[in-house]
């Protein structure tokens, strides 16, 4: 089955890259596991043999509805 979630994202000069995705009570799907890496060459695609940073997501809670005070 295809699927169309997004894998990673190019910012700057790193990478964040999205995997363990996991599903919400209500259906939402989300990336639980984010490694992070520094570019050796953004040009050729090549990353740091290091990771930058890692992270999961422990528990997540959606909002009812967004608030009013947010920014455009």
């Amino acid at each position: 089955r295809e699927s169309h979630r997004l894998v990673a994202i190019d910012y700057d000069d790193t990478r964040h890259i999205f995997s363990e995705w996991r599903e919400t009570a209500a259906g939402h799907r989300y990336p639980s596991h984010v490694v992070g890496f520094r570019f050796e060459n953004r040009e050729a695609g090549q990353l740091k043999a290091r990771q930058w940073y890692q992270t999961d997501i422990l528990e997540l809670t959606p909002l009812k509805e967004l608030p009013g005070d947010l920014p455009r």
